[in-house]
């Protein structure tokens, strides 16, 4: 038996763990297509009022005009209820950091009321349009508002997680976030090396 034949599923396995854990535009697949209006996204979760716990936040512009248009790069979630409820909703997404040392990223983001604050892995990192407060009279929907996560931030060596805690003072609740750069998973060379351990483990055995 030629090992050979076992070369299209570790390439298959290979490309689906590449995939996994990445750091997602808002209302995108993990590999950055934009999924359509009233799916779940599979990477952001939601917690807001009417909830209570995290759920899978759902894609769509509950607004119309008054909010950023939703594009090909990025899309509006909310908490998939359509609550109007006035209080906090928290978005949150996990990802993976080849090396916490020299990770850095940038992006920005439109809120419907407010940003009050960003957490990486639960320590607060000061990003706001609201100067942290709970304001429900804020803007923060009708265009961007570009932000910085820069190298010595608290990224952890393996999977973080980001929270971007928001307040909503009525009407429709939502957060839109586009990412124009990403840090390093480090997922390359690790499954390189596990693919050809496995390949190298397969030609000794089944060698003729």
């Amino acid at each position: 038996m030629k090992f050979a034949r076992y070369f299209p599923l570790f390439f298959l396995l290979g490309g689906s763990l590449l995939r996994a854990n990445p750091l997602t535009d808002t209302g995108t697949t993990a590999t950055g297509s934009v999924l359509t209006s009233g799916s779940l996204d599979p990477t952001w979760v939601v917690t807001g009022p009417a909830n209570g716990s995290a759920i899978e936040a759902t894609v769509g512009n509950l607004a119309g005009g008054s909010w950023v248009g939703n594009d090909g790069t990025s899309q509006w979630i909310y908490d998939g209820t359509g609550s109007e409820d006035v209080g906090y909703f928290d978005y949150s997404t996990t990802f993976t950091v080849g090396n916490a040392a020299t990770a850095s990223f940038t992006g920005e983001y439109a809120v419907d009321n407010a940003l009050v604050n960003v957490f990486l892995n639960g320590v607060a990192l000061n990003i706001s349009n609201s100067a942290g407060l709970p304001d429900g009279s804020a803007n923060g929907f009708s265009a961007f508002t570009a932000f910085n996560i820069p190298v010595g931030a608290d990224f952890n060596s393996g999977t973080n997680t980001l929270m971007f805690e928001t307040y909503n003072g009525g009407g429709p609740a939502g957060v839109r976030v586009e990412l124009t750069a990403v840090p390093d998973t480090g997922a390359t060379v690790s499954l390189f090396g596990l693919a050809l351990v496995g390949l190298l483990a397969l030609r000794r055995k089944f060698a003729v």
